[in-house]
């Protein structure tokens, strides 16, 4: 009874985390093959699941998500339109209807979503630049939830002479309630970002960020604290690195000084990341193992849990694109398979 649990707890995670994790690596091992690919359809164990269709371009114009178990039946369709610089124009889903428009810089200046149900407008977006920097953004909500509300954010943003954000001013007004914060940030000599302060419309401080960097300018200190009704919160975070400036360790601590979390990782000698590690306060609760030959091969991940060990395998063709990818338990009983169809042109 305890292994069927097991089973089924290892099948959840797989579906609800790996299959988007390997969907998005292999749209990233595409983009080097753009106006070659056509098609890709993704299998789970051998049941249809996704497909994406691409332009010449390589731009994805049509995804499709099949029922669970049925093979064919399309249960939601993502269409997309491109102009001829790439910019998406035009998206079209289950829920909503998004049209976008451009300058001649391919700034986005307008997006306009509307509910696909009945074609009116939800949402708003317009956008303001000088010399390509944003200056000022207009959001309008008119439809939140199935209700009518009257929702406005507009925001302004001021640069200093190394178009570095200096400022920004925001005013949020829901039904007739308005809010108001301002956030300054402040620069080193390197243009660095090393604090940010949020004050409300009566000048107090509500919101104050730091950062620190190391002689090479890797950021090694984060700093966030919160004033909430008159009640401090936030937290510290700390960053590691190793001589080839890899990250090696963050850890996370709350105001005072206790440890909330900590992430190692571990690379090879041309920067692979090979080895993660996650702990908390009471100690380590899962730690992967990859193992690279020219590209990814192995995954393998021990658990503090009663799921003990997952292991993952990858396949790809000749372009470098993942074709398959096979999940196994720590007794080695194939739990998940996932296979990747790919045409070309």
């Amino acid at each position: 009874m305890n292994d069927i649990r097991i089973k089924f707890l290892l099948i959840l995670i797989l579906l609800i985390v790996g299959f988007k994790t390997l969907a998005q690596k292999n749209d990233l091992q595409r983009d080097h093959l753009k106006g070659k690919v056509r098609l890709i359809k993704s299998y789970t164990n051998s049941k249809l699941v996704r497909s994406h269709t691409y332009n010449a371009a390589g731009f994805i114009t049509s995804t499709k998500l099949y029922c669970s178990g049925t093979g064919d039946k399309i249960c939601s369709h993502d269409t997309s339109i491109f102009d001829v610089k790439g910019n998406k124009i035009k998206n079209i889903d289950d829920s909503f209807i998004t049209e976008r428009k451009f300058d001649s810089e391919n700034n986005l200046i307008e997006e306009i979503q509307l509910l696909a149900y009945t074609k009116t407008v939800s949402n708003k977006l317009n956008y303001k630049y000088i010399n390509s920097k944003l200056v000022k953004s207009e959001q309008t909500k008119y439809q939140f939830n199935s209700k009518v509300v009257d929702f406005t954010i507009v925001t302004e943003f001021t640069y200093n002479s190394n178009g570095n954000l200096i400022e920004d001013d925001n005013t949020h007004t829901v039904n007739g309630y308005t809010t108001h914060y301002k956030t300054l940030y402040e620069y080193n000599k390197d243009r660095n970002l090393i604090k940010q302060l949020k004050s409300n419309a009566r000048g107090e401080i509500v919101d104050t960020q730091t950062y620190k960097y190391d002689t090479v300018k890797n950021k090694i200190e984060y700093n966030l604290h919160l004033v909430c009704n008159h009640a401090n919160n936030g937290y510290n975070e700390y960053y590691k690195y190793d001589s080839n400036r890899h990250l090696i360790e963050i850890s996370h601590y709350n105001l005072i000084g206790k440890l909330i979390y900590k992430d190692a990782y571990g690379y090879d000698q041309i920067g692979n990341k090979t080895y993660s590690a996650h702990y908390v306060s009471d100690g380590l609760t899962a730690k992967t193992i990859d193992t690279y030959k020219d590209r990814l091969l192995t995954e393998e991940t021990e658990y503090r849990t009663d799921i003990p060990v997952l292991k993952k395998t990858f396949e790809y063709d000749t372009a470098g694109n993942v074709i398959s990818s096979v999940h196994m338990d720590g007794k080695g009983h194939v739990i998940l398979k996932l296979n990747y169809i790919i045409d070309y042109y």
